[in-house]
């Protein structure tokens, strides 16, 4: 895949700025969406999580993460295990430039956000818990994947961390050696390391085998602004001689649109019927592009938007409107009492 077009692509779309030193006003929309489906399927649909405040304590291991989880697990109880999670930004001077020539270049000119998942476990349950996470991981990835063939795994003994005993990378052979999330699990002794008192240590404790032991630490950290990268890499293919972005539903900016077609003579009554629309959809929670924006529809295939609505003067008089799905290109015949029910499935 030629890195240099969709870096294009992705300019001339407003998912990047001119001097990449930033994301364009899409690109901030698809990271937003990804933020929300990390916490979706890491805090929101996991019952021992929580997430905690924009800090950078989850990036580290030390006395203070050892203070949160404490208090955490006064809050919720003992379980087998406790997750904290977190979204922080690393500080970083950030750069504007003329060109990029490798994905390199652009990491290293865009800012740098980290979303951490810290996990407390009991030895015993430690082997379990991390297969667990990595599964959950993986699947979630391909999960919003077009092509499944750019995603990878690697497993390594570290030898560079003294008390990692296991660490997993996600990455893509498109995105070179950068790896998008680092899943890895720490031996006891790193709590040892730290000068903790009589009484965090005791509350730390936990009884394995009939002794006393340290917890496991699972942790998992994704580099935002490379999985939104890959992701708009992944979505990227070419259609007919033209560029067009196949993002998941679930992270396309604006899931759908509205076409108003030919030169209708009751545009009024078609401009009221397309708010009422904006209106149900935005009530489902479906991301509705604003009806003043004019995207034709090459634009909402290149900007990765799911479906059109095409309106016309028939719909008024009959009822009946097109649906057209941005990956089959094909138009169905939809009452107009019945889009919003039917892209809830899809969408929600």
């Amino acid at each position: 895949m030629n890195f240099k077009r969709v870096v294009d692509h992705c300019v001339k779309h407003k998912f990047l700025s001119p001097h990449f030193d930033k994301f364009s006003f899409l690109g901030d929309a698809l990271q937003n969406r990804i933020e929300q489906e990390w916490i979706r399927s890491n805090v929101t649909q996991n019952s021992n999580a929580l997430l905690i405040n924009r800090e950078p304590i989850l990036n580290q291991i030390n006395v203070e993460l050892v203070n949160l989880f404490l208090n955490a697990q006064s809050l919720m109880g003992s379980c087998s295990s406790l997750s904290l999670a977190s979204i922080t930004s690393v500080e970083k001077n950030s750069r504007a430039i003329e060109d990029v020539t490798s994905l390199s270049d652009l990491i290293e000119a865009l800012p740098q956000t980290h979303l951490n998942l810290c996990t407390l476990t009991q030895p015993a349950h430690k082997n379990d818990e991390f297969i667990r996470l990595q599964k959950t991981r993986r699947h979630w990835w391909k999960s919003y994947l077009q092509q499944p063939v750019l995603f990878n795994t690697t497993s390594s003994a570290s030898l560079h961390e003294t008390f990692v005993e296991q660490k997993i990378e996600f990455g893509s052979p498109a995105l070179g050696l950068e790896s998008f999330e680092v899943l890895k699990i720490y031996k006891p002794d790193v709590f040892a390391d730290l000068q903790l008192n009589e009484e965090i240590k005791k509350s730390l404790m936990v009884k394995f085998q009939r002794k006393s032991s340290y917890p496991y630490l699972i942790t998992s950290q994704v580099k935002l602004e490379l999985a939104v990268c890959f992701f708009l890499t992944d979505a990227y293919f070419t259609r007919n001689k033209a560029s067009v972005l196949s993002l998941h539903k679930s992270l396309a900016p604006y899931a759908v649109g509205f076409v108003v077609e030919g030169s209708p003579t009751r545009m009024i009554e078609l401009e009221d019927l397309r708010r009422l629309m904006s209106l149900e959809f935005k009530q489902s929670r479906i991301s509705v592009l604003p009806l003043s924006a004019p995207w034709t529809i090459a634009q909402c295939d290149a900007r990765g938007m799911p479906y059109l609505i095409y309106l016309s003067d028939s719909t008024l008089e009959q009822g009946i409107c097109g649906l057209r799905s941005r990956d089959t290109t094909l138009q169905e015949q939809v009452h107009v009492s019945d889009v919003v029910e039917r892209l809830k499935k899809f969408l929600v």
